[in-house]
């Protein structure tokens, strides 16, 4: 996707694309860490579940102030 398409989306529809990157990106996490724990490392324990992800922006963003 080019910027000129980019340009063209609505905020609703960036939204979206946004939260489908970060989702992948998650998942793209939990298959590496799943991955090394199976390959004989100490089970860790379960993952936290996905907060909301504007309160884990403003979280990142405090952290990098």
């Amino acid at each position: 996707m080019n910027d000129t398409e980019l340009d063209k989306l609505t905020v609703k529809e960036l939204r979206a694309l946004m939260s489908r990157i970060e989702d992948a990106i998650r998942a793209g996490i939990r298959a590496k860490t799943s991955a090394k724990s199976q390959i004989g490392a100490p089970a860790e324990k379960p993952a936290a579940p996905v907060f909301d992800l504007e309160r884990e922006r403003d979280a990142w963003l405090m952290t990098r102030r």
